[in-house]
């Protein structure tokens, strides 16, 4: 249930399909230049940025692990060497 103000709630915002917000953006942006629509706009904007710097963090999370295990088997394979 939206907001009182028509704003949708971050639930809400967390369940649009990607493929939606961009659609959303592009019909509130399509419109008159309010300053409203534009809120709205940056809003569903704001949304998408949240999600591509979420799965970026988790991909640097994923290689960080995977240079950590990779320098450790390097040291221990030093180490097994001497």
């Amino acid at each position: 249930m939206p907001l009182k103000n028509g704003l949708p709630t971050q639930h809400e915002l967390m369940r649009i399909p990607e493929s939606d917000l961009f659609t959303k953006i592009d019909e509130t942006m399509g419109g008159t230049g309010s300053e409203w629509r534009f809120m709205l706009a940056q809003l569903y904007r704001d949304e998408l940025v949240r999600r591509r710097q979420d799965a970026t963090n988790k991909n640097m999370w994923r290689l960080t692990i995977a240079i950590a295990v990779l320098a450790l088997f390097n040291v221990l394979a030093v180490i097994w060497m001497h």
